[in-house]
């Protein structure tokens, strides 16, 4: 559970400054690079999507997330397009519902990765791999990753075929 307001904690981290910021980031950071991680394994989002993703871009009565904007960190803006400037739809298993259900009563404007995706944990990503003694892995892997389970059927009772592979990547 998120310790203190998010938009505290993001105020705090842009200052870079605040002591308590500190300890709450210790308290809550390995639990959300965990929901993060997963989230991108299972949905195949691009980094920028999964920060820029609000909550009213969730269906939870349908079980899907609609991806139509994103987040370009070289810019430091969020957009209103996806990469191919178009938007799609992903499923939620059961795994990603649980991970956005923890938000599931924040405002519609609430962007439940946008602290995580900016910290350094996820900035330095790749780094932290090596450091950790793990091949070098970047993010971005973590959709191609996705997209070769889906495309080779991994954990499904049949894999799904290339041209809805395609479409589910965007």
């Amino acid at each position: 559970e998120l310790v203190g307001d998010w938009r505290d904690l993001l105020q705090a981290s842009r200052e870079k400054k605040n002591e308590s910021y500190l300890r709450k980031w210790k308290t809550w950071n390995h639990e959300m690079v965990y929901d993060v991680i997963l989230f991108a394994l299972r949905t195949g989002m691009r980094k920028g999507e999964i920060s820029a993703l609000r909550m009213d871009s969730v269906d939870f009565d349908g079980g899907l997330i609609t991806v139509e904007s994103s987040f370009s960190f070289k810019e430091d803006v969020r957009k209103k397009t996806t990469k191919n400037k178009s938007y799609r739809r992903v499923e939620m298993n059961p795994e990603v519902r649980a991970i956005l259900e923890q938000h599931k009563d924040r405002e519609t404007d609430f962007r439940p990765f946008e602290v995580i995706m900016r910290s350094h944990t996820i900035k330095r990503f790749s780094e932290l791999t090596k450091r950790a003694g793990i091949l070098e892995i970047h993010f971005h892997a973590l959709r191609h990753t996705f997209l070769t389970n889906i495309a080779n059927g991994y954990g499904m009772a049949e894999p799904v075929p290339l041209l809805q592979v395609m479409k589910i990547a965007g």
